[in-house]
């Protein structure tokens, strides 16, 4: 497996392909807090000749700037739009130079809501949200057993400050009530044109799965292009164990 840590402006990200790759890659939107490094992931997807993609959001781990929730949907925007007109360099200034067939967007929990939201501003060939969260307005607040979001500043700030850094707590709060721009409910009328899987466990207590069952039918109701599987995961393993469906999905 090859590793390449590549840079777009403030942007870094790691890569993880083969020689013989078939020219498709996975954008990988990480959750918060997340970690730097999706190796374990990274190299299931190679083995399937896959290009591994990991940019990391604007103002945390290796990228520069402050972290915001605007920035995690300008970081990949951002990145793939780069990517898609040659514009990616090594961290030492070299080309990034495989050969680009099709770019998936691939996210989880927190990133799921942000490769849905940034895929509904990129011309892309799919994406893929693991346990999203949907609706940031609603999430925690309704009848579903399943966490509020607002909690987890202060766990940010005492376990994470120099990783997301500069979080402001007025944003946050403001995230937590409002969701900003990473409402999927927001998207319908862009994302009724997107390809879409989305896979979401019963077992999840964190997010809770009614709510990726009712975008689902939501987008569907539209004519949109979307593919809804439920499995019996939790909000963390769901990750590894969806990976068959993911591949399958991508192929088909």
């Amino acid at each position: 497996m090859e590793k390449n840590k590549l840079r777009y402006g403030d942007i870094i990200a790691e890569s993880y392909y083969s020689k013989n790759n078939n020219g498709k890659v996975i954008i990988f939107c990480s959750g918060i807090p997340g970690t730097s490094s999706y190796i374990e992931i990274a190299e299931k997807y190679v083995d399937e000749g896959f290009i591994f993609i990991h940019p990391k959001y604007l103002g945390s781990w290796e990228s520069y700037g402050n972290f915001s929730i605007d920035g995690c949907k300008k970081t990949i925007v951002d990145f793939v739009n780069a990517l898609k007109n040659n514009k990616i360099k090594t961290i030492f200034n070299g080309d990034f130079n495989l050969e680009i067939k099709e770019i998936f967007l691939l996210g989880h929990s927190f990133g799921g809501s942000v490769a849905l939201c940034s895929g509904a501003d990129l011309n892309i060939d799919g994406i893929i949200a693991l346990a999203p969260v949907i609706d940031y307005r609603n999430q925690g607040k309704e009848k579903y057993e399943e966490e509020r979001m607002d909690w987890l500043y202060d766990f940010i700030i005492a376990g994470f400050e120099n990783v997301y850094r500069n979080l402001n707590k007025s944003q946050w709060e403001s995230f937590c009530s409002t969701g900003l721009m990473l409402n999927a409910n927001d998207y319908l009328e862009k994302l009724k044109t997107r390809k879409i899987l989305i896979l979401h466990g019963t077992e999840d207590i964190s997010i809770n799965y009614n709510r990726s069952k009712q975008f689902y039918f939501m987008l569907k109701n539209l004519g949109g292009d979307i593919d809804y599987v439920e499995t019996k995961d939790n909000h963390s393993n769901i990750k590894l164990n969806s990976f068959r469906t993911l591949v399958s999905w991508i192929k088909k």
